[in-house]
């Protein structure tokens, strides 16, 4: 029986390979005897042999998650926090201290093991981003209450003293 000298597959007596199409000069290769194989079955996996730690065994995949865009928004709550802190009498700090949770929930989404994990700490990140921004916003008003406090009383006493 003839083999193809370049794939090894069996010409069937043609001028060319039927597998890879090259011109068979009609060499005739010596072949060993077949060996048997043995066809393996696979292992069939019943539901009572699926361990509910095995995410790969059930067919559930997870796909590792970013929230990059929860990362950066807790990342700038908690720079204007740092910046507006001695200007809102510590007010700021609760803002602070909610942004530092958020970045730590949202830079772990992409660590995490399961889709429930990774949804919780979204979430979460979320949630300590909003109470950032609201503390921040309290802040904020903190600030110009002060300022209106400080020009209203220098306009006062300024008159009355004639500073």
């Amino acid at each position: 029986m003839s083999k193809c000298i370049y794939c090894g597959n069996e010409t069937g007596g043609t001028q060319f390979c039927q597998s890879c199409g090259a011109k068979v000069d009609g060499v005739l290769i010596e072949q060993a005897a077949p060996v048997e194989e043995k066809a393996e079955t696979p292992e069939v996996i019943t539901p009572e042999r699926i361990d509910p730690q095995d995410n790969t065994a059930s067919g559930n995949f997870y796909r590792p998650q970013e929230a990059k865009g929860l990362l950066t928004a807790n990342i700038v709550v908690l720079v204007l926090a740092i910046v507006m802190c001695w200007q809102t009498i510590g007010i700021t700090i609760l803002a602070m201290i909610f942004s530092i949770i958020g970045i730590v929930n949202a830079s772990k989404v992409k660590s995490a093991a399961s889709e429930f994990e990774a949804q919780h700490r979204k979430s979460t990140a979320t949630v300590m981003f909003i109470l950032g921004l609201v503390v921040l916003f309290a802040g904020f008003l903190v600030y110009l209450i002060l300022k209106i406090l400080k020009v209203v009383t220098k306009n006062i006493f300024g008159s009355i003293f004639g500073l």
